[in-house]
């Protein structure tokens, strides 16, 4: 990237004039000099593996910015494919307000092969979209050129129009990305102080195929919100439903990302009641058990399928590969399982939110639930990347739905703050709840009127079952159960003593 900002500045020099020529001429000397003290030592960050959009701190010129990269569609299909774009957002940390005549040096690859080449990109206005027609070959850019930069420049929307091998289909796509200038078309980053990130964004992916249960074929949709899934099979013994999707599974790949987040959803059609009629399932990823705060069963947003989440972090991946070392370096792909399952549902204690952006901790008081009495629940929201308590406020809608899926509380707006709440809650009578909470958004009460973060949305799915034994009742009636046992198996040993004394 360096040899290509060299030549796009010797570009410039060559379409500049006057004192614009003289000063771009100095900058251009400057980097030569620089490039071969600095080479390339600057190597750029890589930010997040998975997700459709990530907001990256960035420091510029002593100035704390943040940038915003957004891929849309989050899920291709052929109705959405005319809205493909990519967004970038350049913004002060502290005003919120967008940095204007933003340059931006970009390029797109997937799967190691480079969709866009690298090019300059230049936003007046500072907001930068890439409205993308999804087409094979070569890429054309439709734009004019700004006059100092030679950049491609966006209109007064912020758009630049382009027609290109990206979005034909959904899986992980890299941006590279280096902040070229701000501010003004002429003012440029030092060669050695440019912000360079390689940010990871996903585009899910919709597998649908037929699978056959005793004779009878039912359409089976699997939606990968990290990359393209393969492989979707029926165990019929086990009505137990597998499919793959590639990961690269290098340890050391995995501990720098700063976040990897996996979210695969799985759609069941209603008819297929063996599998559809349970509320209770166990899902593994590579022969890992996965949690009930990984497993979000959604009963009620489809009328015509059972929609079952998996929600794996990065802890979770680097705890699977220390378990299995076979798996380690191994470039290939991750293989999930879902069947249904006969454990007794708990309430949940812990929720991660589909965006794989913010853990929600469940406390509840009393713990042995009860109908028709106050309950207290307390929230606490973590980041889910560092595992950090969040100190920053935080807005959320919180609804919970009977077993008809229909309403018992909806609570909009709510106000977390500084990342924690209590709120009373009272359950009609004894039964299954399903339990929702939104993450709308966050907001450092220090930014004053400056917009709040959104980038980290997303929804949280958990269950509620009244009456909750508790810890305590449960623990004592697991050990009376346990001294039963004994009891009987006692009771046996002594009876067969008997018996074989009088057989003998």
């Amino acid at each position: 990237m360096d040899q290509l900002l060299l030549g796009h500045l010797l570009r410039i020099v060559l379409h500049s004039r006057g004192f614009g020529r003289l000063f771009v001429l100095l900058i251009f000397f400057f980097f030569l000099l620089s490039s071969q003290f600095v080479g390339a030592a600057n190597f750029g960050k890589a930010f997040a593996d998975g997700g459709d959009r990530k907001e990256i701190n960035a420091s510029l010129k002593g100035r704390d910015g943040k940038l915003l990269v957004r891929i849309s569609p989050p899920v291709l299909t052929s109705e959405n494919i005319q809205d493909a774009s990519i967004m970038f957002r350049l913004y002060d940390a502290n005003t919120n307000e967008t940095i204007k005549f933003t340059s931006l040096f970009l390029s797109v690859l997937k799967d190691g092969k480079q969709l866009l080449a690298p090019d300059l990109f230049h936003s007046r206005e500072g907001i930068l979209r890439l409205k993308i027609q999804p087409s094979p070959g070569e890429p054309v850019i439709y734009a004019n050129k700004e006059p100092h930069l030679d950049a491609w420049e966006a209109d007064q929307a912020g758009v630049i129009n382009l027609r290109a091998p990206i979005l034909l289909e959904g899986g992980l796509y890299q941006i590279h990305v280096e902040v070229f200038g701000i501010d003004s078309p002429l003012n440029i980053f030092e060669q050695d102080s440019i912000p360079k990130f390689d940010v990871y964004l996903s585009v899910g992916d919709i597998h649908s195929q037929a699978v056959q249960y005793n004779h009878k074929d039912y359409n089976m949709t699997v939606i990968s919100y990290y990359d393209e899934v393969t492989d979707l099979s029926l165990d019929q013994g086990k009505k137990e439903l597998a499919w793959r999707m590639p990961f690269n599974y290098n340890i050391t790949r995995i501990k720098n990302e700063p976040d990897i987040f996996i979210h695969e959803e799985v759609r069941i059609p209603r008819n297929f009641t063996e599998l559809a009629d349970g509320m209770r399932f166990a899902g593994s990823v590579d022969g890992m058990e996965l949690g009930a705060s990984s497993l979000a069963v959604d009963p009620y947003s489809s009328g015509s399928e059972l929609i079952v989440h998996f929600l794996i972090n990065k802890a979770q991946i680097i705890q699977l590969v220390e378990q299995s070392p076979q798996i380690n370096n191994k470039q290939g792909t991750m293989k999930f399982s879902l069947s249904p399952d006969a454990d007794i549902v708990e309430t949940s204690t812990r929720l991660f939110t589909d965006t794989g952006s913010v853990i929600v901790s469940l406390d509840w008081n009393p713990d042995q639930l009860a109908a028709g009495k106050d309950i207290e629940l307390g929230l606490k929201f973590y980041d889910q990347f560092t595992g950090n308590p969040v100190a920053d406020d935080v807005k959320y809608d919180l609804m919970i739905l009977d077993q008809n899926g229909s309403q018992v509380t909806m609570r909009e707006n709510i106000i977390a703050k500084g990342g924690n709440d209590t709120e009373t809650l009272v359950f009609p009578e004894n039964a299954e709840y399903h339990l929702e909470i939104y993450v709308k958004e966050i907001q450092d009460p220090a930014a004053g009127s400056g917009a709040p973060d959104s980038s980290r949305a997303g929804r949280a799915i958990g269950v509620v079952v009244v009456p909750e034994l508790g810890t305590s009742l449960a623990m004592i009636l697991a050990a009376a159960s346990i001294a039963g046992v004994i009891a009987l198996m006692r009771s046996f040993v002594q009876s067969s003593s008997t018996m074989n004394r009088n057989k003998w």
